[in-house]
């Protein structure tokens, strides 16, 4: 058995890795290209579909304008997206 009856279950932090000069966790080099291109893909998500809010918040195209709430609150999502993908790919560099 993993654990006693009647015990809380607890964690400890003394587990160490080992972690190389470029070596990630799983020992792929740190920046791989595949890490990149992901996180180039969500900045680019996030990139067109802000400009379809806007289009859409501006001149109403995309969507006909449904509601200008979820625009403004999927603008700021975008925004949020393509914020951490960005300092997420300065972080691999």
């Amino acid at each position: 058995r993993l654990q006693q009856a009647g015990h809380p279950l607890q964690f400890s932090s003394r587990a160490r890795v080992r972690i190389t000069s470029r070596a990630g966790y799983w020992g792929t080099p740190k920046g791989s290209s595949m890490e990149k291109w992901l996180c180039w893909g969500s900045l680019g998500a996030a990139g067109i579909f802000l400009l379809l809010l806007l289009l859409d918040l501006i001149i109403s195209i995309p969507f006909s304008r449904i509601s200008a709430v979820a625009d403004i609150l999927g603008i700021i999502a975008c925004a949020l997206v393509g914020y951490l993908a960005w300092t997420s790919y300065k972080e691999l560099r």
